[in-house]
């Protein structure tokens, strides 16, 4: 079975960086990139192979919004 393609938006480089290697350490899961906010998101290519998107609650309620908005625009679900 492949392993799961991750995407992670986390505004600080370090816990990216730990959330990528501690996710990394089993065969479910692949961190393919990450971004420290949601406009760097959007020109991220990964982000369109990405399985599954984690997104940081700090991004205010809004940036959430316009973010899962702009996906659903793109045709990722």
């Amino acid at each position: 079975m492949e392993p799961a393609k991750l995407f992670l938006i986390q505004d600080q480089l370090l816990m990216r960086q730990a959330f990528a290697r501690a996710l990394s350490v089993t065969d479910k899961y692949e961190v393919i990139g990450h971004c420290g906010d949601t406009n760097e998101f959007a020109f991220s290519p990964e982000t369109f192979d990405a399985d599954i998107i984690i997104l940081d609650t700090v991004f205010s309620r809004q940036q959430q919004v316009e973010t899962l908005m702009a996906l659903r625009q793109q045709g990722i679900n």
